[in-house]
């Protein structure tokens, strides 16, 4: 063979994986005028998941947008922006639903819980439709300036005092002061460094298969009526999960509201392997074994036809012993992941995202890249994938008794209520004062990820999960854990009295309609602990107002709404 005469390619930083985080760092950085390189082992458009966003992740991509002056990040948020900017092929999402079974039993409509979606101020969530969602960061990174290189694999990966050399498969070879590693589970840097623990540390065990699905029967049609679940939102406007021991089952429906043209529903079961062991053989016979086991459930599927083949998995839990090195860092799922449960994956992508581009910008103006400058990326995605493994471990216990479930759950909601009301606090700071040190939430410490920084929570969610913990050895029933979490929701005061977490007959979290937010923003700035009053509550109403009037148009003519989009929106310019 004759030597290869190919010239070294030189960038400032490279890419590794064009999923949604990797394109988001990519645009940030392009946009400030790096010389950036994407390498991609497969091609956009494609399949992935981590469709079901959350309030936290939707925040802090309007965080991250406001803050590197990449609106299209924000765009991400809300399904009115995707469903303009992107395509009409996204979901609504207005709740979290939770239904409890019993195998071989019909679903008692007393067991069954929601956590509402508020669409104020920004609008309302959406599930991800993520072949286009990724497909359409991928050329905004490309239209700031990002370089693509598809269908190309990295070989190998040699850093040294000054840079970073990537060969690919192909024969091409990379100079880069900085590598990101966005490539998920398969890390290339993970693999090259050795960084998985030999044995798994995390907590919790579970196996996924999924698919999308046409067809799939909302379950009013043929199950309790909202009226009956005593519930205050439609379970098909949002993501639905059936529960039970040993597992749950999602349905994300993209076809469930009047604008939608995608007729595709997400669909997916997750087992503990301990309870449920693989099985070998066709998984499509896994699924129908399943169906058989619990009657609520089966009639979604009568109906319902695969568009795609079943992906069955292993164990999904997976970790690092180190998310970040001279030169180097892992995004979030290239560090680790655990279970989809409470939807926390695209919020440790972006926070990810956000903590990787403020450390990196200011290393490429310095020209300091040492392991040392990026630990606080480190601390933001163990400490994020560590919470997130104890709140879905405690839950995959708790799926073993509906009154433990029924206390538990309300911890996810409690933790998720206080991490966006920071967030969105800092946002509305922002736009209130244009001081940019509001962005910086991250750096507000110490960072739990789930409850912000309130150490009432920290403390209630650590005794919490020792108390399900003891149910999980047998030396507490389910009845009396949930008791005894009901009792700690009650002694509280960080918690507002409207979500009425201590009754266990309560079962939503809070309507999040105009007068109950009114409720919780009046406790929240009059009655909270001085924490939260100080650092939670102390936005103007009326900048929140502004912020909703911006993000709907509620007071323009639709022929004023479109003069106005196209003037707001024809060229980029940061959201707020």
């Amino acid at each position: 063979m004759g030597e290869d005469n190919r010239q070294l390619e030189k960038y400032d930083v490279a890419i590794l994986g064009t999923g949604i985080g990797g394109t988001m760092l990519a645009a940030i950085l392009a946009k400030a005028g790096y010389r950036v390189v994407m390498i991609e082992k497969e091609a956009h458009p494609r399949f992935a998941l981590g469709e079901s966003m959350i309030l936290n992740s939707s925040e802090l991509m309007r965080i991250t947008a406001l803050r590197f002056d990449v609106p299209e990040i924000g765009y991400l948020s809300t399904l009115q922006t995707a469903n303009k900017f992107i395509s009409s092929t996204h979901g609504v999402k207005r709740n979290f639903s939770y239904l409890y079974h019993r195998e071989g039993e019909p679903q008692l409509p007393h067991e069954a819980n929601e956590a509402v979606i508020p669409r104020f101020p920004y609008g309302h969530e959406l599930h991800m439709f993520r072949q286009d969602i990724d497909a359409y960061m991928f050329a905004v990174a490309v239209r700031y300036g990002a370089v693509p290189v598809q269908r190309t694999e990295i070989s190998d990966v040699v850093t040294d005092a000054t840079g970073v050399d990537l060969t690919t498969s192909d024969g091409r070879k990379f100079r880069v002061l900085f590598v990101a590693d966005a490539s998920g589970q398969r890390s290339v840097l993970a693999d090259k460094f050795n960084l998985r623990p030999k044995e798994n540390p995390n907590k919790t065990h579970s196996r996924s298969l999924f698919t999308h699905m046409v067809g799939v029967r909302p379950y009013h049609s043929f199950g309790h009526s909202l009226k009956s679940l005593k519930l205050p939102s439609s379970l098909f406007e949002g993501t639905l999960h059936h529960v039970f021991r040993g597992g749950w089952v999602w349905i994300i429906p993209f076809n469930n509201h009047a604008e939608a043209t995608n007729p595709l529903c997400s669909v997916g079961l997750n087992l503990d392997p301990r309870v449920y062991p693989k099985p070998k053989g066709d998984p499509q016979e896994e699924w129908d074994d399943f169906l058989n086991r619990y009657p609520s459930i089966k009639p979604h599927f009568e109906t319902a036809k695969n568009v795609r083949r079943w992906i069955s998995t292993d164990r999904l839990q997976y970790t690092t012993t180190q998310a970040v090195g001279d030169r180097w860092a892992l995004l979030a799922h290239a560090s680790g992941a655990i279970d989809a449960l409470f939807s926390r994956g695209m919020f440790n992508t972006t926070a990810s995202v956000h903590a990787i581009a403020d450390c990196l910008l200011k290393a490429l103006k310095s020209n300091q890249f040492t392991q040392a400058n990026f630990q606080h990326i480190q601390d933001v995605i163990h400490t994020a994938h560590d919470m997130n493994d104890k709140l879905v471990a405690a839950s995959y216990t708790a799926f073993s008794s509906y009154p433990l479930w029924n206390a538990w759950y309300r911890m996810w909601g409690l933790g998720d209520f206080l991490e966006i009301t920071r967030l969105t606090r800092a946002h509305l700071k922002y736009v209130e004062t244009k001081d940019p040190a509001y962005l910086d939430v991250l750096h507000d410490g110490p960072f739990y990820s789930l409850g912000g920084t309130v150490e009432g929570f920290k403390k209630l969610f650590e005794e919490s999960v020792a108390i399900v913990d003891r149910v999980e050895r047998q030396e507490l029933t389910g009845e009396k854990a949930a008791e005894m979490i009901f009792n700690k929701y009650a002694e509280a005061d960080f918690i507002p009295p409207e979500f009425q977490l201590h009754n266990p007959n309560h079962r939503y979290l809070c309507r999040f309609d105009i007068p109950a937010m009114l409720k919780v923003v009046s406790w929240g700035k009059l009655k909270a602990p001085q924490l939260l009053r100080e650092k939670y509550f102390d936005f103007s109403p009326v900048t929140m107002a502004t912020e909703y009037l911006k993000w709907h148009h509620l007071s323009l003519s639709h022929q004023k709404q479109k003069a106005y989009l196209k003037g707001l929106y024809t060229t980029p310019k940061p959201i707020g």
